[in-house]
């Protein structure tokens, strides 16, 4: 028998083993970076998932339906296995992936659970599985969190019974149906549930009145939002102004809606105009649109995925991120002076204060997609400038847009509507950009009314889709050969909440996004600029400005851009409905296009593919129709 060391020695030995053990753990890794034990950093994961989903639409019991989202948690079990193995502190899964979209209110309700209130009760659906009834996917939810000691946020449907009798805004069967998130600590417990409130055509579901939901962590706060909700006021700014939260866990399933609302420029532009982290978890549907997820920091993208063909995989995202004080800015957030940029003197100089009253454009009834020229009454310093610039007008995501064409290699266009106004400093490399592409840069100030109203002003510098004349500007395109040596786009907006993208284009015709070298942005004074780093295409580039306190003044409608969106407004309202059966059209081609290619999705080959050492550990699965759980741990817009 061994005689045991000296006290002294027997402390010291297990304190250095401890800290040994310590900083060999993936998930603790940042402990370590920090001299007051506190973490400056973590690591985050998010997955894009191609969700398996009915073939057909019809009622499902509710063993079929858990037989459905096996599959699913069976994938999200795989890349939590691989995820923490990577290091991962929390990983989020997408909107509507346990199941799919295009629920009827009654189809759904097999495929919903009754979540209890973490503020209220304390549960862990590992531990206590049979606390709660029909609760399958939580504890399979919460075994994949405390398994791998990690975070886990992900979307499902919740069922709350009420009263027709007492309460005047129960539906008429009985329950509140909700699209929640919920978030599920590294030992297994509830921590968070949240219903949405800003519901996107979803019938199936009921609107949750607006409510504050976050959880606190070793790395952070992380306010609960979801898809649509991230373009309103509740509850996204209301959590990042009232509850201080420095993270977004963020469940989408986000349709690109282009140019300036697609999934990654949109979500991307969030983080840089808070100055928060977004953990933004798409659906894989290229089909239908759905694609685009990321890890976002007030610096830009950490990590980002786009891939819009057909039968692409989907993708497991890992990346660090800085723990952030929301009392100590980040230097790097609010740029102080941006003419110099990455060590390199930029060449723009500071624009004279040329916000002037007689450079205003004044509303008139206008007659869309045709050049008008523009009266000149300026200054005699930017006279120069701007002297015979033609205003057109082209429509973009249904707004009319005010826009002037780039007509030179270099130059100064300054463009405004009501109470925005935009300027452009701008030069293109000529030695690498091919000639004869059309770019325009717009302004547009007023209530958006197509699939929601929003107020937004916002400066946008775009690559029209046709390059012959102006009446494709505001069109979709992923096609770019303009290479910029330097943009800078300053907004004058009425508010204070101003989102910036810049997206570029990639040769296989997906979307890129700028990258933390390549540009900045100056958020006191809605500065946007790029680097001469700066090599790719530009598709477009933007700032969003929100004006929350007018989204619901109606009367307004249409009045920030000009009477001929007035004109329009029929049009559009009537093709919301063709829009919506289009996306029906849409959903059950893209199950008879997977029929007709015969192909079985093999979630577990796509998952080897990102990561060979899922092959060790074996597909992971969790049966939900059964009690056995090994408690040991693992390794490894709508």
């Amino acid at each position: 028998m061994e005689q045991p060391l000296p006290t002294t020695t027997t402390t010291t030995t297990a304190a250095i083993l401890f800290l040994s053990v310590l900083t060999s753990l993936p998930h603790l890794s940042w402990m370590t970076s920090a001299s007051d034990s506190h973490p400056t950093k973590f690591r985050a994961a998010v997955y894009e998932h191609r969700v398996v989903m009915p073939v057909i639409k019809r009622h499902f019991t509710r063993p079929e339906a858990l037989e459905l989202m096996q599959k699913n948690l069976d994938v999200y079990k795989q890349q939590t296995d691989i995820a923490r193995e990577q290091g991962a502190d929390i990983i989020v899964f997408p909107e509507d992936g346990i199941y799919g979209p295009m629920f009827t209110r009654q189809t759904i309700y097999p495929f919903l659970e009754t979540i209890p209130d973490p503020r209220r009760v304390t549960w862990s659906p590992c531990d206590d599985p049979e606390r709660f009834p029909d609760t399958e996917v939580q504890r399979a939810l919460s075994c994949m969190a405390k398994d791998n000691f990690i975070y886990v946020v992900a979307d499902m449907g919740d069922k709350q019974p009420c009263d027709v009798t007492q309460d005047p805004k129960c539906p008429p069967d009985g329950r509140y149906q909700y699209n929640t998130a919920v978030a599920f600590g590294p030992e297994g417990h509830l921590v968070a549930r949240y219903h949405k409130v800003n519901l996107f055509f979803e019938d199936q579901f009921n609107a949750a009145d607006p409510e504050p939901i976050y959880f606190d962590t070793t790395f952070g706060r992380f306010g609960l939002f979801i898809c649509f909700d991230i373009i309103f006021q509740e509850p996204a700014i209301t959590l990042y102004e009232k509850y201080n939260i420095t993270n977004v866990a963020y469940p989408t399933a986000w349709m690109d809606a282009m140019p300036l609302l697609s999934a990654i420029g949109f979500h991307s532009s969030f983080a840089r105009g808070l100055g928060v982290n977004v953990l933004a978890a798409n659906l894989h549907l290229p089909f239908s649109k759905f694609h685009g997820s990321g890890i976002y920091s007030p610096k830009g993208e950490a990590a980002f995925y786009y891939n819009k063909k057909l039968f692409s995989p989907p993708k497991l995202m890992v990346a660090d991120l800085r723990v952030l004080d929301r009392a100590k800015p980040d230097p790097h957030y609010n740029i102080g002076s941006l003419h110099i940029l990455n060590g390199r003197r930029n060449s723009f100089k500071s624009s004279p204060d040329w916000l002037v009253e007689e450079n205003r454009i004044e509303t008139k009834l206008r007659k869309p997609l045709k050049y008008f020229r523009k009266e000149s009454r300026v200054d005699n310093e930017l006279d120069s400038l701007i002297t015979d610039d033609a205003v057109f007008y082209s429509e973009l995501f249904h707004d009319n847009f005010t826009f002037k064409a780039l007509d030179k290699d270099a130059g100064f266009v300054k463009v405004c509507e009501n109470d925005a106004c935009c300027e452009l400093h701008y030069s293109i490399n000529t030695n690498v950009s091919k000639r004869g592409e059309l770019f325009a840069f717009g302004v547009f100030d007023g209530l958006h009314t197509y699939q929601g109203k929003y107020y937004i002003q916002v400066c946008t510098l775009v690559k029209c889709a046709d390059s012959k004349g102006p009446s494709l500007c505001g069109s979709s395109t992923f096609v770019s050969n303009t290479v910029f040596s330097q943009i800078q786009i300053r907004g004058h907006f009425g508010s204070k909440y101003v989102y910036p993208q810049v997206v570029l284009a990639s040769p296989d015709k997906n979307l890129r996004l700028a990258s933390q070298e390549e540009w900045a942005y100056h958020r006191g004074n809605s500065l946007l600029t790029t680097s001469p780093d700066l090599r790719d295409p530009v598709l477009f580039a933007a700032l969003i400005s929100r004006d929350y306190s007018r989204d619901s003044n109606a009367s307004q409608s249409g009045t920030g851009a000009s009477q001929d969106q007035n004109i329009l407004g029929k049009k559009k309202e009537e093709g919301e409905e063709e829009d919506r059966k289009k996306k029906e059209e849409t959903y059950q081609l893209e199950i008879q296009e997977l029929e007709k290619e015969n192909r079985e999705l093999d979630f577990s080959s796509f998952a080897a593919e990102q990561n060979p050492k899922e092959k060790e550990y074996g597909s992971g699965k969790t049966d939900l129709t059964t009690d056995h759980h090994s408690d040991g741990l693992s390794p490894g817009y709508s």
